[in-house]
């Protein structure tokens, strides 16, 4: 028998003796007899104990570790392989039976599965069984391994404690008998000081009005949430002290499409509470089932190529893109669906075939998953585009020799032609220009151009004056339309020799002339005439005529010409801009709200003359500048002038919200005012009746405003009225409030008994206050304030008693101000107390004001006053249009004059 066993039986005995001293009669509602079948249980779990094996020793993997941290799945580290080997020491608990976790395979990793052991071991111990090695069983933890042994402390044998009631005092090891100090098993007989550990907080079955906030407690411990606007909060749910460990709270009566904050509140039977962080959560808007597919229009193909194609349409409404496409009306390619929800849809895709005519059809789908898909389409790509690569001379032979020369005139003429042949191909298989260089003397530079296409023709040369013995160099550059040249690196020397001519010449005559000629400059305009001599010497000249040699390529230095330049598809946030060119270019637009525009599209580098670009993201109803810029394959760049466009008016859909009501007030016998507030400006009516058809409305009131009041005349006293509020914003859109009842009186309201307090606890809290903010927190500035206060402003009182004594008619509010407020800061009334001194003094008025309109005082409260916690003058037009709101007013003394 160990230690810690020899001690628990002193401990049992010793707590027995004090027992038996105890006069025979219920002790904290538990009797001497029960304590002593509580003692014989606990004696008899000790025999089972002491026939128990123990764990002597402690784990080689447990060397060093001391246990200092919270352990949960996910958590790695030498502490998890301890763990894991004092777990394996107990059958019930071993973290595996084999593999890793098993005993000798430890591992570093905290699992699923050592959770699970874990959990048993701490359920073992008579804890509420966590997911987590927290502080209780890190205690115990360390406790086992400074021992060098575990005996695992007895689960007592008493009733399990449901929550929410005192526990029964027990006799054994770690239970006390005092029950504010009880704590679960594992607490070692010490008070419980640590607050639950709130986890797992979830926001679900959320709706237009209501909430369920789900949250988890290591602990059984209280329910209770705060809830608002802001996370100053200012509600809270009905405090539920039945402790649980999965908490549950539901959230009813909320604004619909509204942001809330809350946070969590749960305190454990020693008065240990945890307060969380702030949540936030977004209650529904109604919506409208979604039906009808988007319709789709002005389908366009454009910057179509060799090998690509961009189309682009308009749908009615926002919605997304993709472009199924093929050779065929099966189709068989698409793009990758474009997500992006707009209005102006472009798509570019490539990998087509040239000279191809493609089939293809847009789908659009919004976001209500609605689906539209347009009729088949086509268009043709374009040819193969004309590569600009130079020339290629394949080969290339010197076929000169020597010829026989005549003399004449001391010119030189050959009487054959020197003849070069070779090979040349063009990749462009465009025509290629052929000139020759050749030098007949030193510094004398001479050119021989013809054209010809694949294979270079034979070249003919006429020397002129050529000195016998003269060495003559030619090279060969070959150059097509684009300027692409490529020159020849031979080199032919030839020497020219003279052989005497020992034929006559033979002159005949004939009348079909023609006459070859070359070496002229390309693109030039030449004048001739013709000459012809018989054989009687009679000499024929003609008149002038004129040719002109064609250009060898002209470099392209002119931008594209841009027209019909259009804007379409205008929504409030979209357009489509288009135009054309008169030769393929490149695609651009610059835009802004000026004409020094500040954005611009990406550039479409696909060649073509039909242009369109999509903008997005444009602010509604606004005048926009734009210029459109194109770019030819020779780099010449063409911008617009500037264009405009103006987008439409942004459609308000989004009906007014009623934020705060709708309240009856000063209902009669006869009669009753309705108000409400809403957070837009709309206009005002109530319909109302004695059933929820409303058999009776007010006449429409057309102002625009966001606080409302409405009165109801012509009641029947007593009477259960049904009523419902309608505002309608200035853009049509109409919000109806839930139905709202009250009942009238039966008799006309008395005047209150002196000293009677008259108080609303449950108003909903006001929005939060705009405008001018004014923070006061002591007499001094809260009387300055009053008294400076003009329209727009609102008076924010810090938590405190404001004392008015010696002010005979309290805090002066200004005439003539409108849209002002004066409102506890904390929106709790018991926080801040404006307090006169009774009937021994003279203060009369809370609040005094005279020809005022649109105010609000609230969340305060009025003591001790004489006459009035709040007094509207009756002159100079009266104050009207006051609300009163969330008010505590406490009157001494009522003063009644005729």
């Amino acid at each position: 028998m160990t230690k810690i066993i020899r001690k628990t039986i002193v401990l049992a005995t010793v707590a027995l003796a004090v027992v038996a001293m105890i006069t025979p009669v219920s002790i904290g509602a538990v009797t001497i007899a029960e304590l002593q079948a509580q003692l014989n249980a606990l004696l008899a779990q000790l025999a089972v104990l002491q026939g128990q094996q123990t764990a002597s020793g402690i784990p080689a993997a447990c060397a060093g570790i001391t246990f200092t941290r919270n352990l949960t799945v996910g958590s790695t580290g030498s502490d998890v392989k301890c763990l894991q080997a004092l777990l394996n020491t107990l059958s019930a608990t071993q973290v595996s039976i084999t593999g890793a976790g098993s005993p000798g395979s430890e591992t570093m990793y905290f699992g699923p599965k050592t959770l699970v052991a874990v959990r048993t071991y701490q359920a073992q111990e008579g804890w509420i069984p966590a997911n987590r090695v927290g502080p209780f069983t890190i205690v115990k933890l360390n406790a086992w391994l400074a021992s060098g042994s575990l005996i695992p402390t007895p689960t007592p044998a008493t009733t399990p404690i449901p929550p929410a009631t005192t526990p029964i005092p027990t006799v054994g090891a770690g239970i006390q008998t005092t029950s504010g100090g009880y704590s679960g098993g594992g607490g070692g007989g010490n008070s419980d000081t640590t607050a639950p550990l709130i986890s797992s907080v979830s926001a679900s079955n959320i709706t237009t009005t209501g909430v369920v906030i789900t949250w988890a407690t290591d602990e059984y411990s209280e329910t209770q949430i705060e809830y608002g606007l802001t996370n100053t909060y200012g509600s809270s749910s009905t405090l539920d002290i039945g402790r649980v460990a999965s908490h549950s709270v539901t959230l009813s009566n909320l604004a619909l499409n509204t942001i809330y904050h809350y946070r969590i509140k749960s305190k454990d039977a020693s008065g240990n509470e945890t307060v969380s962080g702030d949540f936030t959560f977004q209650t529904g808007a109604v919506i409208i089932a979604d039906t009808t597919a988007p319709v789709i229009s002005n389908i366009v193909s454009s910057d179509i190529s060799s090998n690509g194609a961009t189309i682009s349409w308009t749908t009615d409404e926002a919605s997304d893109a993709k472009v199924q496409y093929g050779l065929t009306t099966s189709y068989g390619n698409s793009t990758e669906t474009n997500n992006s929800l707009v209005t102006v849809h472009a798509e570019t895709f490539g990998s087509l075939q040239p000279s191809a005519t493609y089939h293809y059809i847009v789908i659009s789908k919004d976001v209500a998953g609605n689906t539209a898909t347009s009729a088949d389409n086509t268009f043709t790509t374009l040819a193969p585009p004309i590569q600009n690569l130079a020339p290629i001379i394949t080969s290339f032979t010197n076929n000169a020799v020597d010829r026989d020369l005549s003399l004449a005139n001391i010119q030189i003429y050959p009487t054959d032609a020197v003849r070069y042949s070779g090979l040349a191909s063009d990749p462009n298989n465009n025509i290629i220009t052929w000139t020759w260089y050749y030098s007949l003397q030193p510094g004398v530079l001479g050119t021989q151009f013809s054209t010809g296409q694949g294979t270079v023709k034979d070249a003919k040369f006429n020397y002129v004056s050529v000195p016998v013995g003269t060495t003559y160099y030619w090279t060969l550059l070959v150059s097509d339309g684009f300027l692409n040249t490529q020159q020849s690196v031979a080199i032919e020397v030839v020497a020219v020799s003279i052989i005497p001519d020992t034929t006559a010449p033979i002159i005949t005559f004939i009348t079909s002339h023609i006459v070859s000629f070359s070496g002229f400059t390309p693109n030039t305009t030449y004048y001739y005439r013709v000459k012809s001599k018989d054989a009687s010497g009679n000499l024929s000249t003609s008149a002038g005529f004129i040719f002109t040699t064609v250009s060898i390529s002209v470099i392209d230095t002119a931008p594209p010409d841009i027209s019909a330049i259009a804007s379409s598809s205008i929504t409030n946030s979209d357009a489509m801009i288009t135009w054309t060119t008169n030769e393929a270019s490149d695609t651009q637009v610059e835009y802004g709200t000026t004409a020094a525009y500040g954005s611009s599209t990406a550039l479409n580098a696909s060649m073509a003359t039909s242009h369109s670009q999509p903008l997005s993201g444009l602010t509604a109803n606004t005048l926009h500048h734009y210029r459109v810029k194109s770019r030819d394959s020779a780099g010449n760049l063409a911008a617009s002038g500037d264009s405009t466009f103006t987008t439409t008016t942004l459609i308000d859909a989004t009906p007014p919200i009623i934020t705060v009501g709708p309240v009856a007030s000063s209902a009669t016998a006869n009669s009753a005012t309705m108000v409400w507030i809403t957070n837009e400006a709309s206009d005002t009516q109530v319909e109302y009746g004695t059933t929820t058809a409303y058999e009776n409305s007010t006449v429409l009131n057309n102002s625009m405003v966001t606080s409302h009041s409405a009165e109801l005349s012509g009641l029947a006293a007593n009477t259960l009225y049904h009523s419902r509020v309608k505002s309608r914003d200035a853009a049509g859109n109409l919000a109806v409030s839930g139905d709202y009842t009250f009942t009238t009186s039966s008799a006309p309201p008395l005047p209150p008994p002196v000293s009677q307090v008259y108080s609303y606890n449950n108003a909903p809290p006001l929005p939060a206050p705009t405008g001018t903010i004014i923070n006061v927190s002591t007499v001094s500035e809260l009387r300055n304030a009053v008294q400076g206060l003009q329209s727009g402003q609102t008076i924010l009182i810090a938590t405190g008693t404001y004392d008015l004594t010696g002010v005979a008619d309290g805090l002066y509010i200004n005439k003539g101000i409108t849209n002002w407020a004066i409102r506890g800061a904390t929106g709790n009334r018991s926080n801040v107390v404006i307090k006169g001194n009774g009937m021994t003094g003279s203060v009369r008025f809370g609040f005094w004001m005279e020809n005022v309109t649109n105010g609000t005082i609230a969340d305060l409260t009025i003591d001790s006053i004489r006459d009035s916690g709040v007094q509207m003058q009756a002159i100079n037009g009266g104050s009207h249009n006051i609300l009163l709101h969330n008010l505590e007013i406490m009157v001494k003394q009522i003063t009644l004059t005729a």
